[in-house]
């Protein structure tokens, strides 16, 4: 039934994909439900609306072959924003796209301590593991890269967001089509942090129910997690898929 219900959805969201629709694109644990977070809260800000959720975010906000992609989309200023993490395919020839990285390494991180805690995941493995694993390792992500480089009108590294949030979010808020001033920017900017995020993630009963006690879905963003986790095989491995795919956006 699982596979037969994420066939269907696959199906219709492919008929019901508009050329109009822009695409939020990013591999898992890139940071989409924070960047997704903060243009929810950006197009909020003409509703008057002060209490936000993860769970109203992600029924407002679609995402591609996901139930929330067939809601109806309640923000008149600009066209519709649609996440996908899935790899680059021509039927997203037509839509425009703003293409979110992170650091690699980091990603395998945020992706381990995601998996233990699952309710419903099977990984008992070492972050070693994970590095190498078919679906969730490295290389997927360098393939989806790749995928995605030259189909994109925008590629937003995560790092540069946390740095520098002013410059980063603006030019994510003009790609889109949504006009606001640098204070509105800043307002979403400081209503999207990690701290708020974190508590915003505590009111959301659809992380509670995929989650184990306790697990922090939002954990602390920090970059170069993996300078103290990765063994020199694992770094060695990481330096061939760079060499392969002809990675340059980090060291």
């Amino acid at each position: 039934m699982w596979f037969v219900n994420k066939v269907y959805l696959w199906g219709r969201s492919v008929i019901r994909l508009n050329e109009r629709d822009i695409l939020l694109v990013s591999y898992p644990k890139t940071g989409s439900t924070w960047i997704r977070y903060y243009l929810y809260v950006l197009l909020m800000q003409k509703s008057g609306e002060s209490k936000m959720t993860i769970d109203a975010m992600n029924g407002s906000m679609p995402e591609f072959a996901n139930p929330s992609f067939f809601m109806n989309w309640q923000f008149s200023e600009c066209h519709r924003i649609v996440k996908t993490h899935q790899k680059y395919l021509t039927l997203f020839s037509k839509n425009k796209g703003v293409l979110i990285v992170r650091d690699p390494r980091d990603i395998v991180i945020s992706y381990y301590y995601y998996v233990l805690g699952l309710k419903a995941h099977g990984f008992k493995g070492s972050i070693s593991d994970l590095l190498r694993d078919r679906k969730m390792g490295l290389k997927p992500f360098f393939q989806h890269y790749a995928s995605w480089q030259t189909h994109v009108g925008l590629i937003l590294r995560y790092e540069d967001l946390k740095e520098n949030p002013i410059e980063g979010f603006s030019r994510l808020a003009a790609f889109y089509g949504i006009e606001r001033s640098q204070e509105e920017i800043l307002q979403a900017i400081d209503a999207s942090n990690f701290s708020n995020m974190r508590t915003a993630q505590e009111k959301s009963s659809q992380l509670k129910s995929e989650f184990k006690e306790g697990h922090q879905f939002v954990r602390s963003g920090k970059k170069e997690q993996w300078k103290s986790l990765f063994s020199d095989d694992d770094r060695m491995y990481y330096e061939s898929l760079k060499k392969e795919y002809k990675f340059d956006l980090y060291d």
